[in-house]
């Protein structure tokens, strides 16, 4: 049987999005890796699991444990594919609200999206290096 979820065609700042009605299953990530497991990976893979069967979503969503995906200070963190969504800070609350919300309605849930940090300011100006000649001869005995 066909699943028939709302698609996210595009998105933009966060939360606006246009949507169709193509057939979509998804694919869902679940970080593992060495910050995100205990920060709470596996109670957000439970919820997640169980909130699916709950929504009868079971055919139309697969749900993996994943090696780390690069947002380690922001875990536990979850990729929602095809669209690469991906969310931080996740708990067993986030996790049935994004299965509820997004993968069932098709709308993207704000308060767990990942929001890249800024880059730090260009500095202006002149730069000044010192330069230490002993530190590339530590083993200089004269």
């Amino acid at each position: 049987m066909p699943c028939r979820l709302p698609c996210i065609t595009e998105y933009w700042d966060y939360g606006v999005m246009a949507m169709d009605d193509e057939t979509r299953t998804y694919f869902v990530q679940v970080c593992f890796g060495r910050n995100c497991t205990p920060a709470g990976a596996r109670a957000v893979l439970t919820a997640m699991e169980d909130e699916i069967a709950t929504q009868g979503l079971t055919e139309c969503v697969t749900v993996l444990p994943s090696s780390c995906r690069n947002r380690c200070e922001f875990g536990p963190s979850v990729n929602v594919l095809p669209e690469m969504t991906q969310y931080a800070y996740m708990d067993a609350e986030g996790a049935r609200r994004i299965v509820r919300e997004h993968l069932k309605d098709g709308v993207l849930v704000a308060a767990y999206l990942f929001r890249p940090p800024a880059p730090p300011p260009i500095a202006s100006g002149k730069r000044v290096f010192t330069f230490d000649p002993a530190a590339f001869r530590p083993y200089d005995d004269s």
